[in-house]
């Protein structure tokens, strides 16, 4: 018995030390500035608990079969060989977790079975990269001094490998405590999955090497997507494209499968490049304003619903998101594609080279400015931004109310203003996020715990908060060059038909959201538009504003062209798509839903209507996204 105890408790201080050379690792992620000397995360509370936990857990996914076998062996040569091999799994860990930070700090993304096969093909190390070792804002050389802390491990594991350690307890209390330790550190999480963990979101940023490869290896195991016909499918979006270009202004090349140039005339719209500010409102879904739908139970946003009807005001109301939730939108939006049909763009395609409307603008001498009222580390979205933007905000004691990132927001552009450079603003809000709790109740328009009335109650509260803002700089010397683009980033299914179905329900009252533009610019936009628009139509529609004409692979049209218009919506191959005609919900392997254009509720499945156009609708949509899919894979953007 004694034998085995032993062999037990070294496999428990091997684990136990383990953690401690992991959580050295984690401090010095966290608590040490990237080579760019930004910090890692903007707010370290909210990850490194989990990181530390997580560590733990992965380490202990590792640990737990030899301890588990240890009970079966005595201290003989495979009680030898199984802490030899323990030693060596962990020190493997360490070792690739020490890379994966550094991966994390240097690029943005953790170490995967792709990035292996991308780069490990490269015989030696390009000097830039030793350039960057050494100006290494979190120290020099820190990436390689701290790479040693591995190898450290695996000494002091030999050394305790050949040793005897004795706690100074009762041979039962020894055994109650190893069987504690055992069952709180290792077998507790394989039960419950507890919240140390985090979110989904947060364990995609925490996970510790064991995760990520068996992530990478189940990926592996799903059967990979049919590009059989894919030069079929992209002449059929070609030729959906062209359709909506009326006045044949553009030109497909061969380079890329939808890459475009120009080949109208170049003309300058203004002698003065305008400006534009980007709002993204969270969960504002148009079901709820009656500029949108008539059947709303009363106004929320009567500030936004002015500036939409008034002279210099244009609101689309068949607006749809591309995708759910909003790191789906926030891509969409700002590069004109729309997602992948199964995967999150901004975290599974990191090294794609993907232009957006604030990257375009910046070659072309704007600033460029985002302001997050939520954490960007939190779905990546700061990695995209710290390649796009000039000037990246987030204060994490703003408490994700809306109306503090506002006012910071109206002090930054009055000063930026000042320098007569032309700039782009975009900011993505939080406060009107489930559970729609009140941020002020004094502006409540319901005093009760119905979602269905939270909603209008945190609708209400933005709605003000942009009205503080925008009085706060109508007096400007540069507001009336100025574009405003006001949208939401999805809807939710609060169970308007019966039981919540979630996001991959990609209907109306999950997609569905306002677009208004409001600008003295421009008269091309002013009125009600009815025609079909999405997210991937904000890009083009400022690069047509600003009189750029750069090749792009854009999905969406200019919204001022009006003619054969479509929108894409996509969550985990669940398809929603609109023609002028008809909006149809295509579930994955589900009855298709069709619908005229006019219910903007989708109320009434139609059981009469032009079977040859619908499918013709079908094919165009699942040609979409077998297309987006092979641009991203491929990264042919």
């Amino acid at each position: 018995m004694s034998e085995k105890y032993n062999l037990l408790k070294k496999h428990l201080f091997l684990f136990m030390l383990a953690c401690v050379f992991q959580n050295v690792l984690d401090i010095f992620l966290f608590f040490r500035k990237t080579p760019y000397n930004l910090p890692y995360v903007i707010d370290i509370s909210h990850y490194f608990f989990h990181a530390i936990f997580y560590s733990w857990y992965g380490l202990a996914l590792i640990s737990l079969p030899f301890l588990l076998f240890s009970i079966f062996f005595e201290k003989n040569r495979k009680g030898i060989l199984l802490i030899s091999l323990h030693v060596f799994f962990l020190f493997i860990s360490l070792f690739l977790s020490q890379v994966d930070h550094e991966l994390l700090r240097f690029m943005g993304f953790h170490l995967s079975l792709d990035f292996l096969a991308t780069y490990g093909k490269s015989s030696g190390i390009p000097a830039a990269i030793w350039d960057i070792l050494r100006e290494d804002n979190g120290g020099r050389y820190s990436s390689l001094i701290l790479g040693f802390l591995p190898f450290l491990f695996l000494l002091t594991a030999f050394f305790i490998k050949n040793r005897n350690f004795s706690l100074k307890m009762r041979f039962r209390l020894k055994v109650f405590f190893l069987f504690v330790l055992a069952v709180v550190v290792l077998i507790l999480p394989f039960i419950f999955r507890l919240d140390c963990f985090g979110g989904k979101n947060r364990q995609a940023k925490v996970a510790p090497p064991i995760i990520l490869l068996k992530t990478d290896i189940s990926s592996l195991m799903i059967s990979e997507t049919d590009f059989s016909s894919i030069e079929t499918d992209i002449n059929v979006v070609r030729k959906l494209w062209k359709t909506g270009d009326s006045n044949d202004l553009w030109k497909f090349t061969e380079k890329k499968p939808l890459e475009k140039e120009y080949v109208g005339e170049k003309t300058e719209t203004n002698t003065v490049k305008p400006n534009f500010i980007i709002i993204s409102f969270e969960t504002f879904r148009a079901w709820n304003i009656p500029l949108f739908n008539q059947s709303a139970e009363t106004n929320p946003t009567p500030f936004l619903s002015s500036l939409a009807v008034s002279e210099n005001g244009g609101y689309w109301k068949r607006f749809i998101s591309n995708g759910q939730p909003t790191i789906y939108t926030f891509m969409a939006l700002h590069t004109g594609l729309p997602p992948h049909s199964s995967k999150t763009v901004a975290k599974a395609f990191t090294s794609n080279s993907i232009d957006s409307y604030a990257s375009i603008l910046c070659r072309y001498g704007y600033y460029a400015a985002f302001f997050g009222a939520s954490d960007p580390d939190w779905d990546n979205q700061r990695l995209w931004l710290n390649k796009w933007y000039d000037y990246v905000y987030y204060k994490p004691e703003n408490n994700e109310q809306d109306r503090l990132v506002l006012r910071d927001m109206a002090e930054h552009l009055k000063k930026k203003g000042e320098e007569k450079t032309p700039f782009v603003y975009t900011t993505f809000m939080i406060s009107n996020h489930l559970p729609f709790d009140s941020r002020e109740p004094e502006l409540d328009l319901y005093h009760d715990d119905k979602l269905s009335h939270k909603i209008y109650n945190t609708m209400h509260y933005d709605d003000d908060a942009f009205k503080e803002f925008f009085n706060s700089i109508k007096n400007e010397s540069w507001f009336k060059n100025t574009v405003f683009i006001i949208t939401g980033d999805h809807g939710y299914d609060l169970g308007e038909r019966g039981v919540s179905e979630g996001h991959t329900n990609v209907r109306h009252e999950t997609n569905w959201v306002p677009l208004i533009i409001y600008s003295a610019l421009f008269d091309k936009k002013n009125g009600v538009h009815t025609e079909p628009a999405s997210h991937m139509d904000i890009i083009p529609t400022i690069m047509e504003m600003a009189g750029i004409y750069e090749n792009n692979s854009f999905l969406g049209h200019s919204l001022f062209n009006k003619e054969n218009r479509f929108s894409f919506n996509i969550k985990l191959n669940n398809i929603g798509y609109e023609n002028e005609k008809y909006s149809l919900f295509i579930p994955e392997g589900g009855k298709i839903h069709v619908y005229d254009a006019s219910d903007l509720m989708q109320k009434d499945d139609l059981k009469e209507y032009d079977k040859s156009a619908v499918g013709k609708m079908i094919k165009s949509a699942e040609s979409i996204s077998r297309t987006i899919d092979y641009i991203y894979e491929k990264n042919l953007m």
